[in-house]
């Protein structure tokens, strides 16, 4: 059986074309921006690379064992939505 006529794969593999891109928006677009309109400099650049990380890898293993007895999809969702209010909240 073809995967495109499952409607629930359709909707995650579109979810996550769609975050994907975000994602990468906010990867190379927030650094791009900081160095174009803020005339960032390399210890500036240095620094909110270092932030963007960090929170990653402060967050990941405090957060994921909470997480990880949950529903997936509704987190997943959630999560997304979280990731594109704090983003449309930067301009």
């Amino acid at each position: 059986m073809f995967l495109w006529r499952q409607p629930d794969f359709v909707k995650l593999w579109a979810g996550q074309a769609i975050s994907e891109i975000g994602s990468r928006v906010s990867r190379e677009g927030i650094p791009l921006t900081a160095v174009l309109v803020l005339h960032a400099t390399t210890a500036q650049m240095g620094w909110l690379v270092a932030i963007s990380g960090i929170a990653a890898f402060l967050a990941g293993p405090l957060v994921g064992p909470l997480v990880d007895g949950l529903r997936r999809r509704p987190l997943m969702i959630a999560a997304d939505l979280a990731r594109a209010a704090v983003l449309l909240s930067i301009p």
